[in-house]
């Protein structure tokens, strides 16, 4: 629903590369953060499957998310390009 939600009120998802989306999307474990990367929005925590941490890290690298909800931690602590945490 959140990611619903996000993409109603923010205008540049409509920039997002769907295939590249869609992509993420199916490596991922979960189904809730399928559904995410589909919108351009992903979360990363200290309790992520290590290999979905890596896709949404790779995915954020790449541009591909425009929505990345985190830990303080991670926030803090990890090097990843973005212009507000």
């Amino acid at each position: 629903q959140l990611a619903e939600e996000l993409t109603k009120s923010y205008s540049n998802f409509s920039r997002l590369d769907t295939s590249a989306l869609m992509n993420f999307s199916y490596k991922a474990s979960t189904a809730s953060l399928q559904g995410c990367l589909r919108k351009g929005i992903a979360y990363h925590h200290a309790g992520l499957d290590a290999d979905d941490r890596k896709l949404v890290e790779e995915a954020f690298s790449s541009g591909n998310i425009a929505c990345l909800c985190a830990t303080s931690t991670l926030a803090m602590g990890v090097n990843l390009p973005s212009h507000l945490v």
